[in-house]
Parts: structure tokens; sequence; C-alpha cells
């Protein structure tokens, strides 16, 4: 029975993978208006100090969005080439995958055996670590911003 679900919950870590890109996106936004702000102008040194922290973030966050989109991509493949039937073993599938990775140099030894529900668990914890690269790489922005706006006399509180 619960082989009959591998193909669909691959689907759905696939689909909620994919929201990786969307956070992506925003980061590089994030990185270019911190990289504009802090060599285009002289804000003064703490505004700088955030902007600069705001691309590191935004380097960190990259690191994480290649690898779920990796990940996106495994799941996807996993979701359409997997059958939904009863005779069909996930994690014979699995081993197969992990022994591809070790012969083609993607991972150095064969690692111990993981359920799709462990390598579920483990992207969807690769998404979160991206989501707070983001989160924290915003939070430097505004920071900047607030210093920004104490050195120029701008209100920034009512």
């Amino acid at each position: 029975m619960a082989e009959r679900l591998a193909s669909r919950q691959a689907a759905l870590a696939a689909a909620w993978l994919a929201t990786g890109r969307t956070l992506d996106h925003c980061s590089l936004l994030l990185s270019l208006l911190a990289l504009a702000a802090a060599f285009c102008s002289e804000p003064p040194l703490l505004a700088r100090a955030a902007l600069l922290l705001a691309v590191l973030l935004g380097v960190g966050e990259k690191i994480y969005a290649i690898r779920v989109a990796f990940d996106e991509r495994i799941f996807s493949t996993w979701a359409t080439s997997w059958p939904a039937t009863g005779d069909f073993v996930a994690d014979a599938a699995l081993a197969e995958f992990d022994g591809l990775l070790v012969r083609l140099g993607l991972r150095s030894q064969q690692p111990t055996q993981h359920s799709l529900d462990e390598r579920i668990a483990g992207a969807c914890a690769l998404l979160r670590r991206q989501a707070i690269c983001l989160a924290l790489q915003l939070l430097a922005v505004l920071g900047a911003a607030f210093f920004l706006s104490t050195q120029t006399g701008l209100p920034h509180g009512a």
C-alpha cells in the first residue's frame, strides 16, 4: 500500500521544492539591490556592513537554492518514472539511485539507506534553510535602510 504512494509523495515533494525558485529570485533581487546601494553611493559604515551581509546571505541562499533545485528535479523524475503499482518497490529504486551517485562520483561512498520519507524531510530542511537565508537577507537590507535613515535624518518612526 505504501509503495503505491511513492510516486505521489515524490510529486508532492517536487511541487513543494519548486517554491525554492521564487525564494531564489527574491534573494537575487535583494542581492542586486544591496550591491547597488553599497557601491553606488557612500553609505555609512553600519549601513554598508549590513548591505554586504545581505550579499553574503544571498550567496548562502544561492547554495541552498542549487541543492533544492537539484532535489526538485530528482523528485520530479521519480514522480513521473515510478509506476504507481503494488509490485513497485521504492526502496530498491532508491538504492539503485544511491549506487548511481557513487558511480558518477557525486557521492564518495555508499550511504546508509534512507527511506523516501527521510529524503523528503531532508529536502524540505534544505528549503527551510534557503528561506531562513532569505529572511535574514531581508532583515539585513531593512537594517541598512534603518541605518541610512538615521544618518540622513529621514523619519523612521512615528
